[in-house]
């Protein structure tokens, strides 16, 4: 009887995130302020994220309310990224900056969460659809492939840039895409009235 269970636990939490990021996704279309760069190679979006509507998602998913009071605190992105290619390229988060008048911001890498939540007792299975929730660190995107997930930065005022690169080719050696999206915004709880 166990495996049904994490099999069910599974199937819900991964319907969860579908349905996430495509309500929360048409949410942000229709919020007139579309955030994304599109040429030939590459879409890219982002959808700010407020703090309640990850409290939400989170706290739908019965994470503990610790954890879910950490991340309401962090400025969160969905980014959305289409290989509109017939060529491979590769996402390498190392490779995005997001800058605003003040200097490049912080982006909190996946790899700072597990030890935050093992001091934080937080279970296991909370940890793993947070992680499930996360755009990877690196990927290599096949023509037409589709990904998305979230980005964590320290949260800010200042309105900032992304300027991303993607490296093309097999063997990253066909040159490099950049995409650059201006008046980025963390999302507050009060945008969304």
């Amino acid at each position: 009887m166990p495996p049904l269970v994490s099999v069910k636990n599974f199937i819900r939490y991964f319907l969860g995130v579908v349905i996430f990021f495509s309500v929360a996704g048409s949410m942000a279309l229709a919020a007139d302020k579309k955030l994304v760069f599109e040429n030939e190679q590459i879409k890219v979006q982002l959808f700010p994220r407020s703090p309640n509507q990850m409290a939400g998602f989170y706290e739908a998913r019965e994470f503990p309310k610790k954890m879910v009071d950490v991340l309401t605190g962090f400025c969160f992105m969905t980014a959305v990224i289409h290989n509109k290619t017939k060529d491979v390229f590769w996402l390498d988060l190392d490779s995005w900056k997001f800058v605003a008048d003040s200097g490049e911001m912080k982006r909190v890498h996946r790899k700072q969460w597990p030890l935050r939540w093992k001091k934080m007792n937080i279970p296991m299975a909370s940890q793993s659809t947070f992680r499930w929730t996360l755009l990877p660190e690196k990927l290599e995107f096949f023509p037409d492939e589709h990904e998305g997930g979230n980005v964590i930065l320290i949260s800010t005022q200042n309105v900032f840039s992304l300027r991303a690169s993607f490296s093309v080719g097999k063997n990253k050696d066909k040159g490099s895409i950049m995409a650059r999206i201006d008046n980025i915004r963390c999302a507050k709880d009060d945008d969304q009235k």
